[in-house]
């Protein structure tokens, strides 16, 4: 993937077009505060980065769309992605086209016609990115990684901020997690794991699988055979106390044991019709209602009988009474005066009942007698019937008793029944498992043969996949790296370059092996340094991309370069003859650098670089895509001046 073209479109659909030029050296020089800067992050935010990081400024005030015109192989494909709303840091409004000899669209052509994040996939298939994923070490909880775009794009860009770090060798290097998904996915694009290796895990996932499974019905296998005799011994003494054998003679091997058991597998379970639900339901509702008549009845034969008693009491009296007073019958005839006493003679005064009035009263009392004579005839009756009734209610209670009895009996032995059935098909269950499994010696010879093999191919996988052969190509690879950083950074001039120069990949960052010791770059002096090991290794990085052909976009975008020997303040028109000869000298070395390792890659890297300085050699002239001073910048003015146009008018109205 190299650049062609980088394009804004403001909101009126005019279009600006920087024309960059694949396999060669470009160089934007200008001024301070013309864009420069921006241009990194432009096209990050077109290639699928999560949030704008244009600065605050005419840019994002006045830019619509944000587009690139790149080149893979010989294709040409153009995405743009719409410009944040306001009071947004994103837009996930993307267009994306493709086509051989495709050029950039016009603004009336733009519209949504995909999301970040599937055009971002999208040029990562293009660029052959193979199935790939890191798997973090056991016990590390991060999660596997696949690589693809976003994090190649790490080792093509170089921000004003990083080129001279003395802290961070890569791209956002400083931001959270970053550093971490740097050494997770930097093997992958030096090539140090094989192509194949996504598949590879897959295929020892299965492996392990198919090997676990054998491993389980080997141990399986061998605790049935294990359990031998004894088991099967149990299951006879079972299978006996159930009644579903009868042994006359114990077996004495496993081949009797087996004959013996067999025909248990004959068995069939015994049809048991369970007994109605609400029978004893009933009985006892019936029960229930027996009872309250038995009491009722019981009640009533207890007041009748009471009432006898009186009956009986009263009658007994009045008879008494009767007999007392007849004796005045020896009277019968004998007439008095009203004041003699009817049986003195002697007189009484006027208070002594006469005679007549004792008949009278025993005329009443026989009365009286002769009517309770008659009721207590009735009340026995009435007593011998309810006395009949309750012994009926008492005999039918006993028979409902013993109906509930009968009933509760004949549920407890279907219960019985149910659980003995429920028992013998169980152990006709655990004697067929035993006698499929009791000779098995031949099986787990053949399954020890299979778990064998199993066995065998995951450690080729496993040998394929260990970690140690990617470390040793990791350390291959950074040690080729690191010979062509050393050769080169002599030309530099730089601090420690008489020694050994390695990259070194756990740490991110450049070391260099002295006679006292490893020294990191942030242990070198000097932005100098700094800036030195920066270019040569991000510049020996891409060669080996491009040489191994991974899928790495084959540019590399350095933002200000120069600003250790030439700072913005410094600026007079780009020219560096102002500078010290050293300074001068170095500028001069960058750009050479820059210029000729370019070259030798015949048009498979490209590298595009911002800075103030304008050198006034041919090869350097030769680069220049566009000078940005004067007016002239990566916002047109036309832009800029319409905009404030339209604000002033807006305020007067």
């Amino acid at each position: 993937m190299q650049i062609l073209e980088i394009v804004l479109f403001n909101e009126k659909g005019q279009k600006r077009v920087l024309s960059l030029q694949p396999g060669k050296l470009n160089i934007i020089t200008g001024a301070s505060k013309t864009g420069k800067s921006s241009l990194i992050d432009i096209i990050e935010y077109c290639l699928g980065s999560e949030s704008c990081n244009v600065p605050a400024g005419i840019i994002r005030e006045t830019v619509a769309w944000y587009g690139l015109l790149l080149r893979i192989g010989r294709t040409n494909i153009f995405v743009a992605r719409s410009a944040p709303k306001h009071g947004k840091n994103s837009n996930s409004d993307v267009y994306l086209d493709i086509g051989k000899g495709l050029t950039s669209p016009d603004a009336q052509a733009l519209k949504s016609t995909t999301n970040p994040e599937a055009a971002r996939d999208y040029l990562t298939g293009l660029m052959g990115t193979p199935e790939n994923m890191h798997v973090p070490p056991t016990g590390q909880t991060r999660p596997s990684i696949v690589a693809g775009l976003k994090h190649a794009l790490i080792f093509c860009f170089q921000a004003q901020d990083e080129i001279a770090n003395r802290n961070f060798l890569f791209h956002r290097q400083g931001e959270p997690f970053l550093p971490q998904s740097i050494k997770d996915t930097l093997p992958f694009f030096l090539g140090a794991v094989p192509e194949d290796r996504l598949v590879k895990l897959a295929n020892l996932r299965k492996a392990r699988a198919e090997f676990n499974r054998i491993e389980r019905k080997v141990q399986e296998a061998a605790r049935v055979q294990g359990e031998g005799l004894s088991k099967g011994f149990s299951l006879l003494t079972e299978a006996e106390e159930l009644g579903l054998l009868q042994v006359e003679e114990r077996p004495k091997n496993a081949t009797e044991l087996v004959a013996i058991l067999s025909p248990i597998l004959d068995y069939e379970l015994a049809s048991i019709a369970p007994v109605a639900g609400d029978g004893v339901a009933k009985l006892r509702d019936e029960n229930r209602g027996l009872y309250s008549k038995h009491e009722k009845l019981r009640e009533e034969l207890r007041f009748a009988k009471h009432f006898e008693s009186e009956q009986s009491a009263f009658s007994n009296e009045a008879s008494e009474q009767k007999v007392r007073l007849q004796s005045i019958s020896l009277l019968d005839g004998y007439s008095s005066p009203e004041s003699v006493c009817g049986m003195c003679s002697r007189p009484t005064g006027d208070s002594i009942p006469q005679v007549s009035e004792f008949e009278d009263a025993i005329r009443g009392l026989s009365t009286q007698l002769e009517g309770v004579g008659n009721e207590k005839t009735r009340l026995r009756d009435y007593i011998s019937k309810l006395e009949e009734e309750l012994a009926a209610i008492t005999e039918r209670l006993v028979e409902n008793q013993s109906a509930i009895s009968s009933a509760l009996e004949q549920q407890k032995g279907v219960r019985d029944l149910q659980k003995m059935e429920s028992a013998r098909t169980k152990v006709v269950g655990r004697a067929s498992l035993y006698l499929e499994s009791i000779d098995t010696t031949d099986e787990i010879a053949s399954l020890k043969s299979q778990m064998e093999k199993a066995r065998e191919l995951v450690d080729k996988i496993e040998s394929d996949l260990d970690e140690e052969n990617i470390e040793e190509n990791i350390a291959s690879i950074t040690n080729v790296i690191s010979r062509g950083l050393s050769k080169d950074a002599k030309q530099f001039e730089l601090e420690h370059s008489d020694s050994a120069l390695r990259l070194d990949i756990k740490r991110l960052t450049v070391v260099a092996d002295t006679e006292n010791g490893p020294v990191p770059m942030d242990k070198m002096g000097s932005g100098e340094n700094w800036l030195g090991y920066h270019l040569l290794a991000h510049l020996n990085l891409h060669k080996w991309f491009i040489k191994k052909r991974r899928p790495v976009p084959n540019f590399l975008i350095l933002d200000q370069p120069s600003q250790v020997y030439y700072p913005p303040d410094q600026d007079k028109n780009g020219s560096i003859t102002g500078l010290a000869n050293e300074d001068k000298k170095a500028v001069l070395r960058i750009f050479d650098v820059l210029y000729k390792t370019v070259k030798q890659q015949r048009g498979k890297l490209q590298v595009i670089v911002t800075d103030h300085a304008d050198i006034s050699k041919p090869w350097f002239k030769e680069s220049v895509a566009e000078r940005w001073r004067g007016g002239t910048a990566l916002v047109p003015m036309e832009w800029s001046k319409k905009k404030k146009k339209k604000k002033k008018s807006s305020t007067r109205k």
